[in-house]
């Protein structure tokens, strides 16, 4: 009876642990209600993906980068190296569209659709004299011409393995 007893009480902190380290991710509220609720809006470039740290439960996330402030539309934040937490996979020497919040110290967009990336050349001065909604809307614009041209790569790709899939199932 003891040795049940015990085994409930581990049972029981583990799950308590466990539940205190969850994040909870909410569903995409929609671009206007995410500009409205995202205290800073900046564009960023990912400097370097941070070594993991030890007795931190990095499965919360899964990108913990040190990123440079490039540009910020909504906030207060300068160009600045600053610490990024997201679940959107970043890449060294690529720029994002940040929707985030300072926390401790640490710039955080948990959810991925709180990045969106831009590739590795974005123009900053086109955004130059803009108003917000003219800025997101161009950068929007470009991640979907990124996106389109990456579909369309693929697709590309796609059709030579599928020739290849179509040549080796001839007879010989």
């Amino acid at each position: 009876m003891k040795i049940k007893k015990i085994s409930l009480a581990i049972t029981v902190l583990a799950l308590t642990a466990t539940s205190a380290t969850a994040l909870l991710i909410g569903p995409f509220p929609g671009w206007s209600r995410l500009e409205k609720i995202s205290d800073e809006i900046v564009i960023v470039g990912c400097d370097q993906s941070l070594p993991s740290r030890p007795n931190y439960n990095d499965t919360v996330f899964r990108s913990d980068s040190q990123v440079l402030i490039q540009s910020t539309l909504k906030g207060t934040n300068g160009p600045s190296l600053i610490r990024l937490l997201t679940n959107h996979e970043l890449q060294v020497g690529h720029q994002y569209l940040v929707f985030g919040y300072y926390n401790d110290g640490v710039f955080e967009a948990f959810e991925d659709y709180r990045v969106v990336p831009l590739g590795t050349d974005f123009p900053l001065k086109s955004l130059d004299g803009k108003t917000l909604d003219e800025q997101l809307e161009i950068l929007f614009q470009r991640s979907v011409d990124d996106m389109n041209q990456k579909i369309e790569d693929d697709q590309k790709e796609k059709d030579r393995l599928q020739e290849g899939v179509l040549q080796h199932q001839e007879p010989h």
